[in-house]
Order: C-alpha cells, then sequence, then structure tokens
C-alpha cells in the first residue's frame, strides 16, 4: 500500500479479462500520482484475477483482494473497508479515465466534501457534463435540479470524503439503482458539493437487459428504500421532489414490467400480476398502462402472446 495516497480508486472486478488492462492503464498514467488502486476480483472465472495480481506485481499503487462472487456492490463494499485515502473514486472494469481525470477532481476538493464531474458516454458519443458550481448546502431548489443529472446517479466519476462516507455502504439488496441510492445517502451527509465541468469518466454501457429485471418484492424493497430517503429531503429542505419521487415510481416499475414479461411459467406469471397493486406503480407511456392492463385483465391471452412473441423473436 502506497501510505502517501491521497485518492483510492476502487475498481470492482468480474470476468473483464477483455477490459481491466485498459481500465487499470488508465488509472495507472494518472497525472494525479498520489493514488492507490483498490482491485477487488468477485470470484471471476476468468482470467481477470491473474491479471489484476501481474499488476500487483508492476506497480506498488495496486492493492488485489479476491473474493466470493457476490455482486458488485459486495465488491466496491470491500473496496471502502479496505481503502487508506482521504478521497475514494470508483471505477468499473470495463471503463476508463482521461489521463487528467483525478487531477481535475482533486483541484476542487479544497471546499467541498463532494466532486462531481462529467462523463462520456462512449457508445453513444454523448457527453454530460455540469456546469461548474459549488452548492454550499443552501439551496434545496438547486439540489432538486441535479439529483436525477447521469453525473448524480452513478458512482463513478466522483471524489466521496472518505471521513464523510464513514460506516455508509452500498446495499447489497439492490439489484438496480443502488449508485443512485448510495448517493442520495452520501447527500445527505455532505455540507457542500463541487460540479467539475470536464469530462472526468469514459463509460460504456454494456449491460445485459435482464440485469434490469425487477421481481415484486425487489420493486417494493428498491421503491420503498428510495422514497424513505427522498422524504429525509423533504424534510431537510422543504422542497417537493416531486419529480425525483416519480422516478423512482416510473423506473422501477418498468423494471418491473420487463421481469413479468421474461417469466416462462403461467403460474408465476399469473402471481406476479395479482398481487401487485395498481396503486403501487406509475407509467410514463400508454403502451405500458395497456400492457398492464392486458395483463392484469386477461392473464392467460397475455401470456400466451408473450410466449409467442419471444419464440419468434
Amino acid at each position: 500500500m502506497n501510505v502517501e495516497s491521497v485518492i483510492s480508486v476502487i475498481v470492482p472486478v468480474y470476468n473483464a479479462s477483455s477490459t481491466i488492462g485498459r481500465c487499470v492503464d488508465s488509472i495507472l498514467a494518472q497525472s494525479f500520482a498520489n493514488i492507490e488502486c483498490i482491485l477487488v476480483d468477485d470470484g471471476s472465472s476468468d482470467e481477470s484475477g491473474r491479471i489484476c495480481d501481474e499488476y500487483a506485481k508492476l506497480d506498488g499503487r495496486i492493492r488485489v483482494f479476491h473474493k466470493r462472487n457476490g455482486g458488485m456492490c459486495s465488491a466496491r463494499n470491500v473496496g471502502l473497508d479496505m481503502a487508506a485515502s482521504e478521497w475514494v473514486f470508483f471505477c468499473d472494469a470495463d471503463d476508463y479515465l482521461p489521463i487528467d481525470a483525478l487531477e481535475y477532481l482533486y483541484e476542487n476538493t479544497d471546499k467541498s466534501d463532494f466532486v462531481i464531474g462529467g462523463v462520456s458516454c462512449l457508445c453513444t458519443c454523448n457527453q454530460y457534463i455540469p456546469e461548474k458550481y459549488i452548492w454550499l448546502g443552501d439551496s434545496g431548489d438547486f439540489l432538486e435540479s441535479q439529483m436525477l443529472r447521469l453525473y448524480c446517479i452513478t458512482a463513478w466519476g466522483k471524489l466521496y470524503h472518505r471521513k464523510v462516507v464513514g460506516s455508509l455502504r452500498f446495499n447489497e439488496h439492490f439489484t438496480v439503482s443502488e449508485d443512485l441510492d448510495f448517493n442520495w445517502r452520501y447527500m445527505l451527509l455532505v455540507n457542500s458539493i463541487s460540479f467539475v465541468n470536464e469530462v472526468v469518466y469514459c463509460y460504456f454501457d454494456n449491460s445485459a437487459p435482464n440485469k434490469y429485471r425487477l421481481d415484486y418484492e425487489s420493486y417494493q424493497y428498491c421503491r420503498d428504500h428510495l422514497i424513505t430517503t427522498l422524504n429525509l429531503y423533504k424534510e431537510k429542505f422543504g422542497c417537493s421532489f416531486e419529480q425525483e419521487e416519480r422516478y423512482v415510481y416510473v423506473f422501477h416499475t418498468a423494471r418491473l414490467l420487463y421481469h413479468i414479461s421474461e417469466i416462462k411459467s403461467f403460474p408465476v406469471f399469473n402471481g406476479e400480476i395479482k398481487r401487485t397493486r395498481r396503486d403501487e406503480i406509475c407509467f410514463d407511456s400508454w403502451k405500458k398502462r395497456v400492457f398492464w392492463a392486458f395483463c392484469y385483465h386477461l392473464p392467460w391471452l397475455s401470456y400466451l402472446m408473450l410466449r409467442l412473441t419471444s419464440f419468434l423473436r
């Protein structure tokens, strides 16, 4: 471990043998060199673990931890437990950093507990870059305007103050929205946030669609925890946070509907439909509303049509 490190870069690694090299190379090449890189091998079945160990032999700033597979949240939590620096940065194993990323962020740490930079989505060629601004905890309206921006709802592309993080950890029961949940809970703890007008993270969105499925219990769990956090914001700032609340319902309803559409057993399909109350879900399009009504009132026909569509794909 590099005892002089100022930033701990935490990289959860799972079956990323084709991309981990590019990721780690971009971290080691940073113009800001006072870092430690924590690679958490989350039970990979490919060559990822060996590649991580080889990098550790080449650079003393790298530490590697091997663990049984437990998911992204579990791996990040191991990294947080092992981090020794003042600041923490998360990076996914299939992404990479521009050479000045950590330097741009660290330059803005003197007045803030949380530093947020811009993101470049390489699959769509879109960039999401905040305006340069320092939030001093005095405006709930401004915070409300930023909480659903891409650069705010993800864990990567930011510096978190390790002492402010304290015992806060990623909720390992979340299967979607785990970054959003962590950030919203962390932002309740900070006194100030710096927004940096630079791209500090290059992101590849190559997730499998079924990663974002939610069964009914998971839907309830994620929704209720996020709404509980939003209620704390309402109490603290006196704002409605209506847009954020609607997002929680709409986004997670969509994940639930996707899960239902992929069920291959009619009893399970019908059970998920019947135990989901209409007043618990929210739609952002008439198509989803019609799909739900069709499934609820004509479950057998809906199920057969979904299976036929799946067969013909």
